[in-house]
């Protein structure tokens, strides 16, 4: 396992970097999330999500509740329909505080059963369903109940008032694990797992013979079924399979038009493609595999295996924007194929009893295993769905039951919550690097059920939960768990339920815009690369698009930062709001070595001059004349003002200019300029005279230093 990029570069920037405090958003918070349910079992292990072109988000499932929350107006708002389960359609406002619209869907058999429905929306905002029912009376418009249980696909307007057109398919047998897509044109497709060998097929299809070996619970061929958007009409369909049995667990439409499944299966003679990754069954119960068909179900494109000498399934695929394919699931293969540089090659569950998680990539021929990479812990740990971020970053959600998954401290929740988990795991496209993962959960089974990524950037996660303590938000629309159920028995479909949790995370715990390494929550600039996050001011803000680099916080930017927008600080180590700036030179009087001369560039070459900041002139600088410092009077420069300024230096004035005429015994000329008609730089014999001598004379004999001042140095500025 290589140690996250992520996390060495927060540690070594904490570190190095004064000011770098990792994130400016605490780790901890939800978008939103809620609760949906009644006081019976709710959801299933695959009760899926979609977002409309509005942003608002649906939920299908199904649901033993007959309290479960529906809304007046929508399709079936009267009430459970009676048999042991019925489907449920939900539309949440984009925020999750307002259920918009809710309906049960069913009859008076077994619906939306294991292992649960599936949900799309097409380009005119219309909500597709599909799933298994049992009930003789289900609505429908299409087709007839065939067998002990069919597939059915219903679609509803997108406020879920009104059902459009719902179609029942099945043969004589049953249909399961069923699967849902629309392409760009509207036809809608659906796969599944049939027993049924009388399962409708079409002249040209890829496979029209059932190839058998399913006996219930385990059923034989998949298929792969299209109808127009209206559901009236039976484009194409066809068998895919083997001799034994297969599932179809993902459905995809590429950019290309052709057909993308994925799932599981234990039949060695299930349809290949010469050329591809993997022709030959690894062995273990099941393996997993990546099959395309043509969009008109005419020709098997390509197809592979996938696994180890253990069982191995697949759950989620998506495709990236060059077609390569990816495929999440769960492996009990200690041989599971692995790419070098991948994240982890090494199995972490303990052989034979527990699973690891994984993820691959495929190039879109299948031909080529371009990365693959385990991702787990000691214990039970499934990928089930996969999404591309706007970064081409790749996110993984799934559920571990240890508290060794590999999560990442600053995220959402670094703390495993009890009995099974949700994680989220944001991976490299070249899954060389787990970037971050955080836990989802409370402290009994939580089991993910969707995936979405919002307009916003943010990441929406359905889930099942029986933990009423399941993370919520204050103004989400539901906050209290409702439901019942304890422990699940996997497989066991009576066993599974609780309530429906939807949760909304900050897009900022997954994504890196500027691919600088560092998270958009935990990076002080998220849209233009800093690695070392430089934040001179510490305002949380780092210096490449801070507004104003501020670091005496005075309102004015420091020079040398180009992000700034602010009016240049003249004094940027020091606060002084005001600016002021007497003599001009840009420097500001609180870091000024001399006021009133120009000296923008500060020499002092004698070093005398006292460190900033300045409340009056140092008069120190190069620039200055530099003997006179605070006020005037020491004609003889034995000290300064008040105490210092005596007889003495009356005496030494008189000397100078009366006596002996030789000015060079003053010191400090403009000391003895005491009455500052010489201005900055005086002179002896034109600026100290008798008015000076006798301004001294005042000072100390008779009005007296109590009651008298003498001028600043050069101006009236005392220090």
């Amino acid at each position: 396992m290589q140690p996250s990029r992520f996390g060495l570069l927060v540690a070594i920037l904490a570190f190095l970097v004064p000011g770098f405090v990792g994130s400016p958003v605490l780790s901890g918070t939800l978008t939103a999330s809620t609760f949906l349910g009644g006081s019976n079992k709710d959801g299933i292990l695959e009760s899926q999500m979609a977002v409309d072109a509005q942003g608002n988000i649906f939920v299908a499932g199904r649901t033993r509740s007959t309290d479960f929350p529906v809304i007046e107006g929508s399709f079936d708002a009267d009430g459970h329909n009676g048999g042991t389960n019925d489907v449920f359609i939900s539309k949440f406002s984009p925020d999750l505080t307002t259920l918009l619209a809710s309906t049960y869907l069913g009859g008076v058999g077994n619906d939306g059963t294991w292992p649960g429905v599936a949900l799309a929306i097409d380009p005119e905002g219309n909500v597709y369903v599909t799933g298994r029912t049992t009930s003789s009376d289900f609505p429908h418009t299409y087709g007839s109940l065939s067998g002990p249980s069919d597939a059915f696909v219903a679609k509803f307007d997108n406020n879920l008032e009104n059902l459009l057109a719902c179609r029942l398919l099945g043969g004589t047998s049953n249909e399961y694990y069923l699967q849902l897509a629309i392409d760009a044109d509207g036809n809608v497709f659906v796969s599944g797992s049939t027993s049924s060998s009388d399962f409708v097929t079409t002249v040209g299809a890829y496979q029209t013979t059932y190839a058998g070996g399913g006996t219930s619970p385990y059923p034989g061929d998949l298929f792969v079924s299209k109808y127009t958007s209206d559901l009236s009409g039976l484009l194409a369909s066809t068998f895919l399979g083997g001799s034994s049995y297969e599932y179809c667990e993902s459905l995809l439409i590429g950019d290309d038009g052709n057909v993308y499944l994925a799932g599981w299966e234990g039949s060695s003679n299930f349809p290949k493609k010469s050329g591809a990754y993997d022709t030959t069954f690894a062995g273990g119960i099941f393996d997993a595999f990546v099959s395309v068909l043509s969009g008109d179900l005419t020709s098997l494109e390509a197809a592979t295996f996938l696994g180890g000498t253990g069982w191995d399934f697949i759950y989620g695929m998506a495709l990236d924007g060059d077609g390569n394919v990816y495929v999440t699931g769960h492996t009990q293969s200690t041989t599971f194929p692995t790419t070098e540089g991948a994240w982890d090659r090494t199995y972490n569950g303990a052989t034979g009893d527990t699973d690891d998680a994984f993820i691959s990539k495929f190039d879109p021929a299948l031909q080529n295993l371009l990365a693959s990479t385990y991702l787990g812990s000691p214990g039970w740990d499934f990928g089930m769905y996969l999404a591309f971020i706007e970064s081409g970053e790749l996110l993984v959600a799934g559920n571990t039951g240890s508290q060794g998954f590999p999560v990442l401290e600053g995220v959402y929740d670094a703390t495993y919550n009890g009995a099974r988990d949700d994680f989220i795991a944001l991976m490299s496209n070249d899954l060389t690097s787990r970037i971050t993962a955080t836990f989802l959960g409370g402290a009994l089974q939580d089991e993910p059920t969707g995936l979405v990524l919002l307009q916003s950037g943010d990441v929406c996660l359905g889930s099942i939960t029986v933990s009423s303590d399941f993370p919520k938000t204050a103004t989400s629309y539901d906050t209290i768990f409702n439901g019942s159920g304890g422990a699940w028995d996997w497989g066991v479909e009576e066993s599974y339920g609780g309530d429906v949790a939807l949760t909304i995370l900050p897009g900022g715990y997954f994504a890196d815009r500027d691919h600088d390494g560092l998270l958009d929550m935990m990076d002080n600039c998220p849209e233009i690369a800093n690695p070392d996050q430089s934040d001179a001011d510490l305002d949380g803000i780092g210096n490449v698009c801070d507004p104003c680099t501020d670091t005496d916080d005075d309102g004015y930017g420091d020079p040398g930062f180009a992000a700034n927008t602010c009016n240049v600080d003249n004094c940027p180590a020091f606060s002084n709001p005001d600016q002021t700036d007497s003599d001009g030179d840009g420097v500001g009087n609180a870091c000024d070595n001399c006021f009133l001369s120009p000296n923008p560039d500060q020499l002092d070459s004698n070093g005398d001059c006292p460190p900033p900041p300045y409340a009056s002139d140092p008069r120190c600088g190069d620039a200055c004349p530099g003997c006179c410092v605070g006020r005037v009077g020491d004609a003889n420069g034995e000290g300064d003002y008040p105490d210092e300024v005596t007889l003495g230096d009356i005496m030494l004035m008189v000397d100078a200019k009366f006596v002996s005429g030789d000015c060079s015994k003053l010191p400090c000329v403009a000391e003895a300029d005491v009455n500052q008609d010489g201005g900055a730089d005086p002179n002896c014999d034109d600026h100290v005279t008798l008015g000076d001598i006798m301004t001294l004379v005042d000072f100390l004999f008779i009005t007296g230093p109590e009651n008298a001042t003498l001028p600043d140095c050069f101006g009236g500025m005392a220090w």
